[in-house]
């Protein structure tokens, strides 16, 4: 699970700088697809932290 998070959180961080320099204001239409996609990006960020948490804790009782 650390390799998944690890691997993952420079887009994370990426995504949240590029997030904080955008202008809420005047926003176009650009700026708009960016936020979308930035909040799928976090999404699936989240999906795959918990698929793999659950991937592993079913391998663990397994074994």
């Amino acid at each position: 699970m650390k390799k998944v998070f690890f691997s993952n959180i420079a887009t994370f961080f990426v995504l949240g700088f590029l997030l904080l320099l955008l202008d809420y204001n005047n926003l176009s239409t650009l700026e708009s697809i960016f936020i979308a996609t930035s909040i799928t990006a976090f999404i699936a960020f989240l999906l795959n932290l918990a698929s793999a948490y659950w991937l592993k804790k079913v391998e663990k009782d397994c074994i």
